[in-house]
């Protein structure tokens, strides 16, 4: 009687590059980000029809092979204005993570490597700053300063800076305390060096998830102000502005425009999450 041969092992391709286990919901969260922010590059050429362009003779049309997601009040295409108002529904939110991650890690590098009394005074400020709601500074720059993107952008730069600058200060106690640290300083390293060449790489995962989560958080901000009238303005397509122009319309039945970017704002925003979720557990070592 013969002997069953075992199968052969799959060989993965040396040409092939190996891929992080990450888990199947990442993926998927990282393809739908990936898809979001290829939309918004690709915005001129994805769109069927100019998102601005008004035919009141097509207003509130339901969905057809011209309009797959019908039109607005105006007669506007809806699914044209929810590609190009990924443009804005995203840069607005990169803009403020940028600034306030390029900020907070100076703040919180400096506070934690310098110590003594400017930490201290450091860390007083960033409680102060954590008693003021980013979305209320966001309002009040708006208000002070008028409508638009640019002063809410500046207001929540500042209000999220705590939160990398406090992630931070943090990281960077635990590495000072590290036994390469003190080799690299008998060695003769300077501050300067060391933090470039060793602390920023050694802290970045840390830094990275933090600015993730922020990501969210910013993206629904920004959407809460162009709802009040106080961000992107018409006619300029931006998710939250088409939710506000929708509302009312949904007594009447049409409620496709609202649906539509509250759709798209809940897409992106647990597609974020789970991807900062996802970074979270790898920077504290939970991570499957």
């Amino acid at each position: 009687m013969t002997q069953p041969v075992a199968a052969a092992p799959l060989v993965r391709p040396r040409w092939l590059p190996r891929l992080p286990a990450i888990g199947i919901l990442a993926w998927i969260s990282l393809a739908v980000v990936a898809a979001l922010l290829l939309m918004a590059i690709l915005a001129p050429l994805m769109a069927p029809h100019d998102p601005e362009a008004i035919d009141l003779s097509a207003t509130l049309a339901g969905s057809s092979a011209a309009h797959p997601l019908g039109t607005d009040q105006a007669g506007r295409d809806i699914s044209s204005r929810l590609i190009w108002g990924t443009r804005t529904s995203l840069i607005g939110p990169m803009a403020v993570v940028a600034v306030s991650t390029v900020l907070g890690l100076a703040v919180g590098m400096l506070a934690g490597w310098l110590g003594g009394w400017f930490d201290g005074v450091t860390s007083r400020l960033l409680d102060l700053m954590f008693a003021f709601p980013g979305i209320l500074l966001a309002i009040l720059a708006a208000s002070m300063f008028g409508v638009g993107l640019k002063a809410p952008i500046i207001a929540l730069s500042i209000a999220y800076l705590p939160w990398i600058a406090r992630s931070v200060r943090g990281a960077t106690l635990l590495e000072k305390e590290r036994p390469y640290m003190a080799a690299l300083r008998v060695q003769g390293s300077g501050s300067l060096a060391i933090c470039a060449r060793h602390l920023i790489p050694n802290i970045a995962p840390v830094l990275i998830a933090q600015a993730a989560i922020n990501f969210g958080y910013v993206l629904v901000d920004l959407a809460a102000i162009s709802f009040l009238g106080l961000g992107v303005q018409p006619p300029q397509a931006d998710w939250g502005l088409m939710i506000s122009d929708g509302q009312n319309t949904i007594a009447t039945g049409a409620a496709q425009q609202a649906l539509a970017a509250s759709a798209m704002f809940m897409i992106a925003v647990i597609s974020i999450n789970v991807l900062a979720d996802h970074l979270s557990d790898r920077v504290s070592g939970d991570g499957r």
